[in-house]
């Protein structure tokens, strides 16, 4: 880091290069452009952070399995497959990217308690109160 930007040193002359002044100007992760892109070209599950049997007693201790919970930027995890599978009854997940949303949908058509809508969690679609627990593995707020 050079102030606030992000450079690189070329160790054979010694020359900084500057390349971005954030990350913001790197990647933009509030973009579903960004997202459409990368679960077009990246479409097998990835786990931001940890998975389900490590977060399981964090999520449980706080949200009943007979719950109505919310997964804000779900991406293509398996965390509700496997929050499925482990008894929660009704889990809907949201993200900004269609495409993965489409994917997802299709993945798990016949698993009748899990919802997966296109939303932008910066500007929820449901009334208060709608959901008894929300689960957010990294979703990051992002403007500009």
């Amino acid at each position: 880091l050079v102030g606030s930007e992000m450079c690189i040193r070329d160790r054979s002359t010694g020359n900084q290069e500057r390349f971005f002044k954030d990350m913001s100007e790197l990647i933009d992760y509030g973009s579903s452009e960004y997202w459409d892109n990368r679960y077009e070209n990246e479409p097998e599950p990835f786990e931001w952070f940890l998975n389900y049997e490590a977060l399981k007693p964090y999520i449980t201790k706080r949200i009943p399995y007979d719950s109505l919970v919310l997964q804000i930027g779900c991406g293509n995890s398996v965390l509700p497959e496997d929050m499925a599978a482990d008894g929660y009854k009704k889990i809907c997940n949201i993200d900004l990217s269609q495409v993965v949303i489409e994917t997802m949908k299709k993945k798990y058509q016949s698993t009748k308690n899990l919802e997966f809508r296109r939303m932008d969690c910066r500007s929820l679609e449901f009334s208060d109160n709608t959901f008894d627990g929300v689960i957010d593995k990294g979703t990051q707020y992002l403007s500009n």
